[in-house]
C-alpha cells in the first residue's frame, strides 16, 4: 500500500505533469478570450447599451452561481486528491456522488430563493428601463433554473482536477466559454429579447453538464457502478465548504457589488462602461487562475506528505503566477485608450480607459494573493481566508460608496485596486504562518512585485505610441531577464530548461 501511496503522490504532483497542465489549461483559455473580444462591440451595437447593461448582470450571475454550492467543489478537489495521494481511490465515487447530491440540493435551494427575489431586483434596485423590465424579469428567472446546473458543473471539474486531467478540462471549458460568448450573436438575427438570448446561456450549460459528466465516467471508471450517498462524508464536506463558502460570499460581493452600486448609484447604463473592462480582465484573470487551479490538488497532496516540496511548489507558482499576468497586464495599463478606441471607439475608450488601468494593476494585485490564499485553502485552513476577506468587506464596501460618489465608475475601479492590495498582502502574511518560507523568498519576490507595478507608470506620461512601444519591450525584457538571473534559483533554471523540452500537451504522458 505504501508503495501505491508514494507512486500517486510522484506522478500527481510531478513537475513535468504540472507543467503540462498549466499548458492545456492556457490553450483552453485562449479561444474563449478571442471569442470575448469578438462578441461585445457587436453586442453593443446591436442591442445598445441598456440591454448590454442587462446582459453584463446576467454573466455575472452565471460565473458566480458556484457561490449556492456552500464550497463544496473545492472540499471534493481536496478530498479527492487526498484520497488519490494515500491510494484510495475506489473510495472516490462514493465522495462524487455525495457531493453531487449535496449540490444539486443547495443549488435548488438557491434557485428558489434566487426567483423569488428577480421581482424586487427588476423593478426595485436595479435601475432597468420600464420597457426592458418584463424581458429582464424572465431573463431572471431562466438563470433561477439554470442555478442547479451551473453549480453542479463546477462539481464535476473538481474530480477531473484532483485525478489531474486538466487536458478534458480544456477541451469542454473552451468550447463553453466560446459559446457563452458568441452564442448571443447567433440569437440576434431572430430577436434581441433579452430573455431569448439568456435561454440560448442556459442551453449551452446544460450542454456542458452532460459532457462533463462522460468525462468524468472515463477519468473514474467505476463511476457509474457506484452510485452511493455516503452519509458519514456530509459532515466533513460541509464543514471544509462551510469555510470557502464565508470566503466566496465575501470574495463574490467585493468583486461584483461594484457593478450593482454603479445600476443603483448611476444607471444601467454606465454599467456597461465599466462592465466590458471586466469582462475582458475577468478572461486575463484566468491566466493566475489555471496555475491555481493545478497546484490546489499539488498543494493537498504535498502539504500532507512532504512540506519541503510544498514549499517548492509554492514558491514557483508565485513566480510564474507574476512572470505570467505582467506582460498583458503591462500592455492593458500602457495602451488601454488605443486599445478601447480600437476595440468598441472612442467614445467608449473616453469612458472606459482610466477604468481599464485600474482594474488590470488591480488583477496583478489579485494574483499574488491569489497564490496565497490557494495554498491556506490546501492546507485545511479555508477559515483564514474567509476571516480576511470578513474583515475588509465593510471597508471596502464603504470606501466603494464614496469612491462611486465623487469619481463615478473611475472611483469604483480605484476602489477594487485599493482592495486588492490589501487583500493580497493580508493573504500573504497568513501564508508565513501556515507554511513558513525559506530563502528569502517573499522578499526577492516582493521587489520584482514593486518594479512591477513602477514600471506601469509609463501610462502617465503623454508619449507617442511608437515610444510606449520601445518602453514596453524593454520593460518586458528587462523584468525577464532580471528573474532568470536573480528571482529563479539555480534548480528553478535546470526544471525551466528541462520542463520545455518535455511539456507540449500532446506529447505522451
Amino acid at each position: 500500500m505504501e508503495e501505491v501511496r508514494t507512486a500517486n503522490e510522484t506522478s500527481l504532483t510531478s513537475g513535468r505533469l504540472l507543467a503540462r497542465n498549466v499548458l492545456w489549461n492556457g490553450i483552453g483559455e485562449g479561444g474563449p478570450l478571442v471569442a470575448a473580444f469578438i462578441a461585445m462591440p457587436i453586442l453593443v451595437h446591436h442591442i445598445g447599451i441598456e440591454r448590454f447593461g442587462v446582459i453584463a448582470l446576467a454573466w455575472t450571475v452565471f460565473g458566480y452561481f458556484s457561490l449556492f454550492d456552500l464550497g463544496i467543489n473545492s472540499a471534493i478537489t481536496k478530498f479527492a486528491s487526498d484520497l488519490l495521494g494515500s491510494g484510495r481511490e475506489a473510495e472516490v465515487p462514493s465522495l462524487f456522488w455525495t457531493g453531487l447530491a449535496l449540490k444539486a440540493a443547495f443549488g435548488t435551494l438557491g434557485a428558489i430563493i434566487f426567483a423569488a427575489s428577480c421581482p424586487f431586483l427588476v423593478y426595485h434596485v436595479l435601475k432597468i428601463p420600464p420597457a426592458l423590465q418584463h424581458q429582464a424579469l424572465i431573463a431572471f428567472y431562466l438563470m433561477a433554473i439554470g442555478l442547479p446546473i451551473c453549480i453542479s458543473i463546477d462539481g464535476l471539474r473538481a474530480i477531473l482536477e484532483a485525478h489531474q486531467r486538466f487536458d478534458m478540462i480544456s477541451l469542454v471549458r473552451s468550447p463553453n466559454a466560446i459559446v457563452s460568448s458568441l452564442g448571443p450573436l447567433a440569437v440576434l438575427p431572430f430577436s434581441h429579447n433579452i430573455a431569448v438570448i439568456i435561454g440560448a446561456l442556459l442551453l449551452n450549460n446544460a450542454a456542458t453538464w452532460l459532457v462533463y459528466f462522460v468525462c468524468c465516467a472515463r477519468a473514474l471508471p467505476g463511476l457509474n457502478r457506484e452510485v452511493r450517498f455516503k452519509s458519514s462524508l456530509v459532515r466533513g464536506l460541509l464543514t471544509f465548504g462551510g469555510w470557502e463558502t464565508g470566503s466566496n460570499i465575501f470574495s463574490f460581493l467585493t468583486h461584483t457589488a461594484d457593478r450593482f452600486m454603479i445600476a443603483a448609484m448611476i444607471s444601467i447604463g454606465a454599467v456597461a462602461f465599466y462592465f466590458v473592462p471586466v469582462r475582458v480582465l475577468n478572461k486575463l484573470r484566468l491566466v493566475p487562475a489555471l496555475i491555481f487551479s493545478v497546484l490546489y490538488p499539488a498543494f493537498a497532496h504535498s502539504l500532507a506528505e512532504d512540506r519541503e516540496r510544498a514549499r517548492m511548489l509554492f514558491a514557483r507558482g508565485a513566480k510564474l503566477t507574476l512572470l505570467a499576468t505582467f506582460p498583458i497586464l503591462l500592455v492593458c495599463v500602457v495602451f488601454a485608450r488605443e486599445l478601447l478606441t480600437l476595440w468598441m471607439g472612442a467614445d467608449f475608450a473616453t469612458h472606459g480607459a482610466v477604468v481599464l488601468q485600474f482594474l488590470a494593476i488591480s488583477v496583478l494585485a489579485d494574483a499574488m494573493g491569489g497564490i496565497a490564499s490557494t495554498l491556506v485553502s490546501a492546507a485545511h485552513r479555508p477559515d483564514i481566508n474567509a476571516k480576511i476577506h470578513a474583515v475588509l468587506l465593510p471597508a471596502y464596501l464603504g470606501f466603494a460608496v464614496v469612491m462611486i460618489r465623487w469619481y463615478g465608475v473611475e472611483g469604483a475601479a480605484a476602489a477594487c485596486l485599493a482592495r486588492a492590495v490589501v487583500d493580497s498582502l493580508a493573504h500573504w502574511v497568513t501564508v508565513r504562518v501556515v507554511l513558513p518560507l525559506r530563502g528569502g523568498v517573499s522578499m526577492r519576490l516582493g521587489s520584482f512585485v514593486l518594479i512591477a507595478f513602477a514600471t506601469m507608470s509609463i501610462a502617465l506620461f503623454s508619449l507617442p505610441i511608437e515610444v510606449k512601444v520601445l518602453m514596453v519591450v524593454a520593460a518586458i525584457v528587462g523584468m525577464y531577464a532580471a528573474a532568470w538571473n536573480a528571482l529563479f534559483t539555480g534548480n528553478d533554471r535546470k526544471a525551466i530548461r528541462i520542463y520545455a523540452g518535455e511539456t507540449l500537451p500532446f506529447a505522451s504522458a
